[in-house]
């Protein structure tokens, strides 16, 4: 874990990355949205 952390920081994808991850959770939420809106 330690050298894919150093690669991140070397990289500098740090934003790119954090960004495609909101989006994903986000994606994920709505998801998770939709059968509890069904039942209420």
């Amino acid at each position: 874990m330690g050298k894919r952390e150093k690669k991140i920081i070397k990289g500098n994808n740090l934003k790119p990355r954090l960004a495609f991850f909101v989006q994903i959770n986000i994606f994920m939420l709505k998801l998770l949205m939709i059968p509890v809106q069904r039942q209420l």
